[in-house]
């Protein structure tokens, strides 16, 4: 029996399959023979951090899928399918392990605009540090490069340490306590800086620096 392929490239957004783009099948095929093979392009796209060698498997996913011609119940040309026989066709895909250079990134965002906190709050930021590359980052410190003049301070509880393996991620903790004498409404800015030695890379050193912006309340 021949099948009916539908598959809707605009749609598929269940992470981390982001889209369906076709290679040699086409768009609602109106049939497909016994035997026959083509082929869909789905892109598997995980965030960063993901777990290398985690799988993804998207069984029910409801924007590619084959159909019957055979008709159980209304129009054989009815792209939906309600009163056809259909399936899903699953899609399934695993993170690779990182490869290059050791690379940092920061979240939430860079720069953290933290918003208003008032004098006394001793508010507590917390930020993760995420090794893109393959490579391991030894040596590794992480310090309070501008502290808003003394506003911003690092303090314990964080969870890294003096290396962070290629795909992997840590914490770190910084305090804000906002000063009197600083004007009300005013912006500070202070900066966290991240260094360390790519020893892979030829014993390379590296570098990078997160802003930290706050309104005094």
């Amino acid at each position: 029996m021949a099948l009916r392929l539908n598959y809707w490239p605009s749609n598929l957004n269940n992470y981390p399959f982001v889209t369906v783009a076709e290679s040699d099948c086409a768009a609602n095929a109106s049939s497909m023979p016994p035997n026959a093979t083509c082929t869909l392009d789905v892109t598997f796209s995980p965030m960063s951090g993901e777990t290398p060698g985690k799988t993804f498997t998207d069984s029910t996913n409801e924007f590619v899928q084959w159909q019957y011609l055979a008709c159980v119940t209304g129009a054989c040309n009815d792209p939906m399918p309600g009163g056809h026989v259909y399936g899903p066709i699953p899609v399934t895909g695993t993170v690779a392990a990182p490869t290059g250079i050791a690379q940092a990134s920061f979240s939430p965002a860079n720069p953290d605009n933290v918003g208003s906190i008032a004098v006394g709050a001793n508010q507590l930021v917390t930020v993760t540090l995420s090794n893109l590359g393959g490579d391991a980052m030894s040596n590794l410190g992480i310090y309070v490069g501008s502290n808003a003049s003394g506003q911003i301070s690092g303090t314990s509880g964080g969870t890294c340490g003096g290396s962070l393996a290629g795909g992997a991620s840590c914490t770190t903790l910084l305090r804000i306590n906002p000063a009197s004498w600083v004007a009300a409404g005013s912006t500070q800015t202070g900066t966290l800086t991240v260094q360390w030695m790519d020893v892979p890379n030829g014993y390379s050193s590296g570098s990078a620096n997160y802003v930290i912006n706050f309104v005094r309340q």
